[in-house]
Formats: C-alpha cells, structure tokens, sequence
C-alpha cells in the first residue's frame, strides 16, 4: 500500500529516501499537468473508452515489439549449465 501508515516508517529508517516519494508526486502531478486535469478535473466523467482502438494498439505494439532470433553457429537453446544471466539490449 502506498500511504502514510506504510511509508512513513520506510522513511523514518532511512530505506526509503523522501525524495524518492517527491519525485513519484512531482511525475503525477506533471502527468496531470500535461491533460489539463487541474484546469478541467471533470474531463474523465466525458471521456469514452474506444476499446476496439486499444485492443488495436495493443496488438500493433506487440507485433511491433517481437524479435525473430538467428540460430546462428546453433546457439539456440541456451544451456542453462554454461550460461548463467543474459543481457536485453
């Protein structure tokens, strides 16, 4: 849970530093900034989800996000015996 009755004790200890939290704030409130939800906090009562839009997204980002791997030299399957970590680039 994110609330003071959580963090304040993180924060007291010193394992949660208080400007970690003040960034966290200061990038909502940029976010809400950014779509005029001070200036207009009703915006979201008018607003319609386009669900075929999303799952269309959706699906355009995954496809766009896939990667097809060369088994160049038969390096594929990893042996999990030699290696150990790998890197995402």
């Amino acid at each position: 849970m994110m609330n003071a009755k959580a963090l304040l004790p993180t924060i007291k200890s010193g394992d949660l530093k208080e400007s970690v939290i003040d960034n966290k704030i200061r990038r909502i409130l940029n976010t809400y900034n950014r779509f005029g939800l001070f200036e207009n906090p009703d915006i979201s009562n008018n607003y319609v989800l386009d669900e075929n839009f999303v799952r269309q997204t959706s699906l355009n980002a995954a496809r766009g996000g896939m990667v097809l791997l060369k088994n160049e030299n038969n390096i594929l399957p990893l042996n999990s015996k030699i290696i150990k970590t790998i890197a995402v680039i």
